[in-house]
């Protein structure tokens, strides 16, 4: 299966064409670190509203540009599915000033930890998000008890934790929780 090149995702993102997009959509093109700092470094994109870099091989520092940049101050919708951000490239996502319109994050399968959750509840600086995806991680216990107390939560309307073995004590958090009664 051929993959999108540095060459051809320069072009891409240099086109006029691109300058009215609203939904990109990139997913499985191995794109790397390197594609995020086209799409997310690019001038054209703007009016990105939703961007999804779903198994594209990005880690912590693909997230961090991300996070620190300011192209697409429209985006609402963030797919980082299947990568490998980890622990440090979430604490990026989510303490960005420059992601504040972030309705929907999607970080399923990044290998991110209790301890990465743990951001969550003392930095999360994105305070629109209503849906949070974070399946087949390795939150545990410990990442449900910061979800279940973190304000940033308190506006989620739909929360995916499964796969990320938080055990009865999570779920017990997670319950007592003030946002659960918002959940759809």
């Amino acid at each position: 299966m051929p993959i999108l090149d540095q060459r051809n995702l320069d072009a891409l993102t240099r086109s006029n064409f691109l300058k009215n997009v609203q939904n990109l959509k990139l997913p499985r093109n191995n794109l790397g670190n390197s594609g995020v700092y086209y799409i997310f470094g690019c001038e054209n994109l703007k009016h990105i509203k939703k961007v999804d870099l779903s198994s594209n091989n990005i880690d912590w520092e693909g997230a961090m540009f991300i996070a620190q940049n300011n192209k697409l101050p429209y985006l609402e919708v963030l797919d980082l599915r299947v990568n490998r951000i980890g622990d440090d490239g979430f604490k990026h996502i989510i303490k960005s000033d420059k992601l504040n319109h972030i309705r929907d994050i999607r970080l399923d399968m990044n290998k991110i930890s209790g301890p990465g959750a743990v951001q969550l509840s003392h930095l999360c600086n994105i305070p629109k998000i209503r849906k949070l995806k974070i399946r087949a991680n390795d939150f545990g216990e410990l990442g449900a008890q910061y979800i279940a107390t973190s304000l940033a939560m308190r506006n989620l309307i739909h929360l995916n934790l499964s796969r990320n073995d938080i055990g009865d004590k999570g779920v017990l958090h997670l319950a007592e929780a003030s946002f659960m009664s918002n959940l759809e």
